[in-house]
């Protein structure tokens, strides 16, 4: 006989409480609507006074869970944060959970493949148990996704955005409950090694590359469009290093302009005419002109940060948010957004 479900949410970190009511508010917090969270719970775990034993976990995870699973340019671009997309990635949450509408992890199910999605389970799709008969609060889970530095949230998708289309080791991780309600992570049940296969969204923008190259001397780091100015300092001057491509601009849109320090022979870079001119006219600056386009109808946000330590590289530019956020850390200032990338 099935009884009212419960669930839990977490306490801190990886760790979750045994509460019917709390996973409610961090379902709700995570974008989860409240007719999801009453799906899971008519759709997912149940309690039961025989509890779905280690074995049957581990046979059903193998069973049941894609050795290879591919999330497609859309259901990616069309996530947001806070949202289910990235719930379980990175984090630990119960593991009936694990099948929620728009969440990547249901995506990993073999039963996803004739079932219905909507992006951010916004047509509250019914859940897909991961284990038959599994019960509710027994155990949790998470799918660790190498090469994300375990970002969560906003910081995950703009990091999997940012990496375009790239296959990721993942390992599903599976933990029992301790017997006070919370997630044991020292006691894993089970695991499954999988591949997640990311893809990116094609522009309609006609774009170009911004590379990006790194002065171990001075410690700035340089923009530019130029495959000429890119090789040349790469190849020709020993204190450069070519870390790539930083972003893609689009070929029109607003001007992004270079200016120069002559003084201490740093650069900046802004879409702020007015930034521009009081930086050459009242500062000693020169300008070199437009650099590159800000994608501002449409594209993704390059952040610019500013070092208030450092004398020379003092202006740092990165789409990443885990990046921003791991400099600010450090003693970084954010400036916020500067411009716009093609998506």
């Amino acid at each position: 006989m099935k009884t009212k479900n419960s669930f839990r949410t977490w306490k801190s970190g990886k760790t979750w409480l045994y509460s019917s009511l709390v996973l409610g508010t961090l379902l709700l917090s995570s974008g989860i609507s409240a007719n999801q969270i009453k799906v899971l719970a008519d759709t997912t775990g149940t309690q039961s006074s025989q509890m779905t034993s280690t074995s049957e976990i581990t046979t059903g995870l193998q069973a049941n869970i894609n050795a290879t699973t591919t999330v497609t340019a859309a259901q990616l671009a069309n996530a947001t944060a806070p949202g289910p997309f990235t719930a379980g990635v990175n984090q630990v949450i119960p593991f009936e959970a694990f099948g929620g509408d728009g969440m990547l992890t249901r995506l990993l199910l073999n039963s996803s493949s004739k079932a219905p999605w909507s992006d951010n389970g916004t047509a509250k799709n019914p859940a897909l148990s991961p284990i038959s008969g599994l019960e509710s609060g027994k155990y949790f889970y998470e799918v660790d996704l190498a090469g994300t530095n375990g970002a969560t949230g906003q910081n995950l998708l703009d990091l999997l955005r940012a990496n375009g289309t790239k296959i990721y080791d993942a390992t599903v991780k599976i933990y029992a409950a301790n017997a006070s309600g919370t997630a044991n992570t020292s006691r894993t049940v089970a695991t499954k090694m999988i591949h997640v296969n990311l893809t990116k969204q094609q522009s309609t923008i006609s774009s170009q590359s911004v590379y990006r190259l790194y002065n171990k001397v001075s410690g700035e780091h340089l923009y530019t469009t130029s495959n000429y100015e890119y090789n040349s300092l790469n190849t020709m001057n020993s204190s450069w290093l070519g870390e790539g491509v930083a972003w893609k601009a689009p070929k029109s849109g607003n001007n992004v302009y270079r200016v120069y320090n002559p003084n201490s022979g740093e650069h900046l870079y802004t879409e702020s005419a007015y930034e521009m001119n009081s930086l050459v006219h009242q500062n000693g600056w020169k300008s070199e002109g437009v650099a590159f386009y800000s994608d501002s109808n449409s594209g993704k946000p390059v952040y610019r940060l500013y070092n208030p330590n450092a004398k020379l590289g003092a202006h740092f530019l990165t789409m990443s948010s885990y990046e921003r956020d791991s400099l600010v850390k450090a003693g970084w200032k954010s400036e916020g957004i500067a411009f716009y990338a093609t998506k």
